[in-house]
């Protein structure tokens, strides 16, 4: 396999890491195109490590283009959301999408705040969150709410990745994002979105979590704050990042 593509691969997450390292180890080119610290470091690498692949992006973003292998990896959660191949699939991709927005990348608001939050609200944030053990007929009833509109939103920004009117380029930072934005005032207007105020969740999660329309505000101190209907549910906080 080429260095450069096994290393897009593996940072972009289309190449597990395991896989990866089992690669690095019978590579010895690797050692005339790496500088030495980097080539003791990466095979000194634990890849075991939960964080390996972070520890990757900081050993391997200047022999790459970083800005690509951001782009790859948002345009994979974006395929996920679009081909809909299971519902377990489909609540992650949407929680990454938030997670990609709330890193800055603003582009991602219609799907990621409106349609993420909403996932990771439901089903990963809370305590209750009881997702696999529910049964897969009441998942997809949950995921097919999302669609269409989903499926739009997403295809709508992969269009906009693949034509360069958005380009990622190489984070600034662990905290600071940097992309092109190239859209015109049509393109920036947001698509119609699902009403989520009775949104059905899952029975297996409904008695353990009650489920109240959520009302959203933002206050000029940047602070999100979520406030249902209806007594016994404690509010919580998010912080805009």
């Amino acid at each position: 396999m080429e260095i450069q593509k096994a290393f897009h691969l593996v940072l972009a997450k289309k190449l597990a890491v395991p896989d990866f390292e089992a690669w690095v180890y019978a590579t010895s080119e690797l050692e005339k195109v790496l500088d030495s610290d980097d080539y003791f470091e990466l095979i000194s690498l634990n890849y075991k490590d939960r964080v390996a692949l972070h520890n990757l992006k900081k050993l391997l973003d200047k022999y790459i283009d970083c800005g690509q292998v951001y782009t790859e990896e948002l345009k994979q959660i974006l395929q996920k959301i679009i081909n809909y191949a299971n519902a377990d699939e489909v609540l992650t991709a949407l929680v990454d999408s938030y997670d990609w927005w709330s890193d800055g990348y603003s582009f991602l608001e219609d799907l990621g705040f409106t349609y993420g939050m909403v996932a990771g609200r439901d089903f990963v944030w809370e305590e209750s969150a009881v997702w696999e053990n529910i049964p897969a007929l009441q998942k997809q009833k949950y995921i097919k709410q999302f669609y269409p509109a989903v499926e739009q939103e997403a295809k709508r920004i992969l269009n906009w990745l693949e034509a360069g009117t958005i380009q990622l380029r190489p984070r600034l930072s662990d905290y600071e994002v940097e992309y092109i934005d190239k859209r015109n005032a049509a393109e920036r207007k947001s698509l119609p979105v699902e009403n989520i105020t009775n949104w059905y969740v899952p029975t297996a999660a409904v008695a353990t979590y009650s489920h109240p329309a959520t009302l959203y505000t933002l206050s000029d101190s940047g602070v999100l704050t979520l406030k249902t209907d209806k007594p016994g549910r404690k509010s919580w906080w998010m912080f805009w990042k």
